[in-house]
């Protein structure tokens, strides 16, 4: 499997720099953590759009126990890995944490984060946890933001701890809500 090239449509791109240029309104995010990195692009959009950025968390576990959407194979998830890794070698401020939310969710401070972004495994059981982890590991004052609410579980899932009408919604699909 050929693996594809970092979003190839500039409006995923502008969603994610109009989820920065909100946040950056209300907010200075120092630090901030990300669950699912795929190649690392929304890592990047992140270190490159908050100006303030001292540390940005990359959780991934790019591992077929966690390909819930049956969407790769092995080879596929190693590449993805390695071209992830090479995407964010030039920004010493991201971390990786190779291994899943919930793992990361035990070793991470509460109300650490200025800002937490989120586009996991999208099934609905997968969103409420990730919602449960790490809501509390959000600033008072601090944003955590979703990506694809146009998705029928992640937005069922979001629709139990937030009021959708309320968040902050971008091309992209991605959906912000201050905490």
């Amino acid at each position: 499997m050929r693996v594809p090239a970092m979003r190839p449509k500039e409006y995923l791109k502008n969603g994610l720099i109009s989820v920065c240029d909100y946040v950056n309104s209300k907010t200075k995010v120092e630090k901030a953590l990300e669950i699912g990195s795929y190649l690392g692009e929304s890592t990047i959009i992140f270190a490159n759009n908050f100006p303030s950025i001292e540390e940005i968390i990359a959780v991934d576990p790019f591992s077929l126990s966690y390909n819930s959407d049956n969407l790769f194979d092995e080879n596929a998830v190693l590449k993805i890995y390695e071209k992830f890794l090479n995407n964010i070698s030039l920004y010493p401020k991201i971390k990786h944490l190779k291994m899943s939310s919930e793992e990361a969710s035990r070793i991470s401070p509460d109300k650490y984060y200025d800002f937490i972004y989120i586009d996991g495994c999208h099934q609905y059981n997968s969103v409420v946890n990730d919602i449960q982890y790490w809501l509390p590991k959000v600033k008072k004052g601090g944003f955590i933001s979703f990506h694809d609410v146009d998705n029928v579980q992640v937005n069922s899932a979001i629709s139990n701890f937030f009021n959708i009408d309320t968040g902050f919604i971008t091309e992209d699909t991605s959906i912000t809500f201050e905490v």
